[in-house]
């Protein structure tokens, strides 16, 4: 289901970009940074209630935590998308977005691996402020490492599979069209 929302947020972000002055662009420029931060706040408080024993209303219908919070996301995220002068709209971020799908696959192994390799660095066993500051240092370098290391593959290996793979097609394309031809010529009637 968090798939399909994201899909359901490429095409409002298409959307946005197909028609920068129609109602919802003109809703979340004139209200960005209400919506931006009522988003954020929708998403920690949803995040942090148990849903739905201790909520002080009835829902008729039981949304989990994880869809209230992706739902929030998407909030955030267009709120941003609808204004170009956006903070986290930038180089960096524009090209981590392009190595996300390489970015993904990456930081499972960094984020197993570096307190494995470096437990004194990212000690899993303290608590309070040094848990805090361990967890603030694992997040930089996994960040940091992802991002280097997905540059790499997505140049070394995932461009290179694209333009593979666009390769296959136009031959696939090609051979259909040939036999496509070919059996024409040999079904005619001499």
């Amino acid at each position: 289901p968090v798939f399909a929302l994201g899909t359901v947020l490429f095409f409002l972000i298409q959307h946005l970009r197909l028609t920068p002055e129609g109602r919802l662009a003109l809703v979340l420029r004139r209200y960005n940074l209400p919506i931006a931060l009522g988003s954020v706040a929708l998403c920690v408080l949803a995040v942090r209630l148990p849903f739905p024993e201790r909520l002080p209303f009835a829902l008729p219908l039981v949304v989990p935590q994880l869809y209230v919070a992706s739902l929030c996301f998407m909030a955030f995220v267009l709120t941003l998308c609808a204004n170009p002068q956006s903070l986290f709209n930038n180089r960096p971020i524009r090209l981590l977005g392009q190595v996300s799908f390489s970015a993904y696959l990456w930081h499972f192994a960094f984020v197993h691996k570096l307190p494995v390799l470096f437990p004194a660095v990212f000690d899993r066993t303290v608590v309070d402020w040094q848990a805090i500051f361990a967890c603030f240092a694992l997040w930089l370098a996994v960040v940091s490492l992802t991002f280097a290391v997905s540059c790499l593959s997505f140049r070394w290996i995932e461009t290179p599979m694209i333009n593979l793979g666009r390769w296959l097609i136009e031959q696939r394309h090609f051979w259909i069209t040939r036999l496509v031809r070919h059996s024409d010529l040999v079904s005619r009637p001499i």
